[in-house]
């Protein structure tokens, strides 16, 4: 069985309301090695992560409760960290600016987050 691999010292913002989710999430990412920040369970607290902080890649839950995470989304962008949005609808509906960005669907397990945050970032599957 392949072991499951990201790029070592990945720094990760994790953007998630739920607090198991985020707890689960935050699980895999450290069990694949991830320096995480967060999380962040709305815009003001994702916001205030930001700083003078860089991350390499944002792992955004789409629906912050009643509210879209695209505000952030967008101000990540402009800083070039690459987004993975998770959602259980689906669509993404972020609009033209999101297009490229990479969707994982709830429920996901350690090797398709690990799957997904490669493709995000553009990293080839580890040889075998």
């Amino acid at each position: 069985m392949n072991e499951v691999r990201v790029p070592p010292g990945l720094k990760v913002l994790v953007v998630e309301d739920d607090p198991l989710v985020s707890m689960t999430l935050e699980d895999m990412l450290d069990s694949l090695g991830v320096e995480v920040s967060g999380p962040a369970r709305s815009l003001d607290e994702g916001f205030a992560l930001l700083g003078d902080r860089k991350f390499d890649l944002a792992i955004l839950d789409v629906s912050l409760g009643r509210q879209p995470v695209f505000p952030l989304a967008e101000a990540l962008q402009d800083q070039g960290v690459t987004l993975l949005f998770t959602t259980g609808y689906d669509r993404l509906d972020g609009g033209a600016r999101f297009n490229d960005c990479h969707v994982l669907s709830k429920p996901y397990t350690t090797v398709s987050l690990a799957e997904a945050m490669r493709v995000a970032l553009g990293v080839q599957h580890p040889a075998a």
